[in-house]
């Protein structure tokens, strides 16, 4: 009996360290990602979708940096072919992105090859929004 309670203890404690764990790391990835940050265009391709063995719930979105397509989902109910600034890890281009809702886009823009730098995107940005925005920060 002592046992499987000491166990069960052990277990507990294992699962509390990972899941502290996996939020650091993935507050650090985010970190990494205001800190690197650059921008492109994100492109909502699919209706909402459920949960299969391929795909998450919510709606698939590509972006394409220096002629490479990447392709996500978010979690959103979102209008098919809208646009919406995103940014992406410059330093690691494929390890992280955030489609940012608050800014959604015009169909006339075109993104560049390499993204844009902060100063270089042609609409008004908040850096601090963004940063709240991606940090789910209130």
């Amino acid at each position: 009996m002592k046992v499987k309670y000491s166990l069960y203890i052990i277990a507990i404690f294992l699962m509390i360290i990972f899941i502290l764990f996996s939020l650091k790391h993935e507050k650090s990835g985010k970190l990494n990602l205001i800190n690197n940050s650059k921008y492109t265009i994100g492109i909502i391709t699919s209706n909402w979708h459920n949960k299969s063995t391929t795909k998450n719930f919510g709606v698939d979105y590509k972006y394409n940096i220096q002629n490479i397509q990447y392709e996500n989902q978010i979690s959103r109910d979102l209008k098919l072919n809208n646009k919406y600034l995103l940014v992406y890890d410059s330093s690691n281009i494929s390890n992280l992105s955030e489609l940012l809702l608050i800014y959604p886009l015009p169909d006339s823009l075109e993104a560049p090859i390499n993204g844009w730098k902060y100063n270089e995107v042609p609409i008004s940005i908040d850096s601090v929004k963004i940063r709240k925005y991606v940090l789910n920060e209130d």
